[in-house]
């Protein structure tokens, strides 16, 4: 009936097998951990501030010596390290999971041929016309890019990503595959206007890559971006902005019953 413990159990020692075996830092415990962590977070996370040094994949701040500097600048912290994908091979097993997973969870489908490929920082800045530059703080920055030519449909993802960076990225630039597929380019830049439709493709694969880290209950990492990305002044911040306003982000896919996949007009 469990209102006492039988005398024949040792709880302590008990307690004290598991943790030797390493029970008690399972998947379970971690995403227990990451809302907590994010809890705290709310209060005082502040990715800019003066003299820190924050991991450039997941934003996580980083005492002085404990970090890695790779040779563009980025800095990246020893958990991220531990995972950084370091071939194709691993970044395509990771990238078939990912997008299964989308379609199940966003309820879509992905109906073209889709490709991977690693590339560098400095290259994806200047497909998109900018320039790196690293900073001490979480460099909110483009980490990947989806192309269309005669080949399909392809997929740049920044070079020493761990794995959790990478699937975020990788939702946000398939989000960008799916509305290829599904809107109307040229209605909506008649309608909305250049500037504005950016926002709406930026804020809607912000909004997706968020919303997915909250259904993996990376909770903590999803949180640092939300951060970010609420406060930032281009495309990407000003339209996540605006899908939040009427998709708020939830934590499991059962309370996601409205999302902009399953919308004619997302906002």
């Amino acid at each position: 009936g469990y209102q006492e413990i039988d005398a024949c159990i040792d709880v302590g020692e008990t307690l004290g097998f598991l943790r030797g075996y390493r029970f008690d830092q399972n998947l379970l415990r971690h995403a227990r951990d990451g809302l907590k962590r994010a809890e705290e977070e709310a209060k005082s996370y502040d990715p800019r501030a003066a003299g820190a040094h924050f991991c450039d994949f997941c934003g996580l701040e980083m005492k002085a010596g404990s970090f890695t500097s790779l040779e563009d600048g980025r800095e990246r912290c020893p958990t991220c390290s531990e995972s950084a994908l370091k071939t194709l091979g691993q970044l395509k097993e990771h990238f078939e999971e990912t997008v299964e997973t989308m379609e199940r969870l966003f309820r879509i489908s992905i109906d073209v041929p889709l490709h991977v490929r690693m590339t560098s920082a400095k290259k994806i800045a200047k497909h998109q016309g900018t320039a790196f530059v690293p900073t001490p703080g979480f460099d909110a920055r483009v980490v990947g890019f989806a192309r269309r030519d005669f080949r399909g449909h392809t997929i740049f993802i920044e070079n020493g990503a761990p794995v959790v960076s990478a699937v975020a990225t990788i939702v946000h630039e398939v989000t960008h595959i799916w509305q290829y597929r599904n809107w109307d380019d040229k209605a909506l830049q008649k309608k909305f206007g250049k500037e504005k439709t950016s926002q709406l493709y930026e804020g809607m694969a912000t909004w997706a890559e968020i919303q997915y880290l909250r259904f993996l209950k990376q909770t903590d990492f999803a949180h640092r971006l939300e951060i970010v990305n609420a406060t930032r002044e281009d495309d990407y911040g000003k339209g996540f902005r605006l899908y939040l306003k009427k998709y708020p982000l939830r934590d499991k896919a059962a309370e996601a019953k409205r999302t902009p996949f399953g919308a004619k007009e997302p906002l």
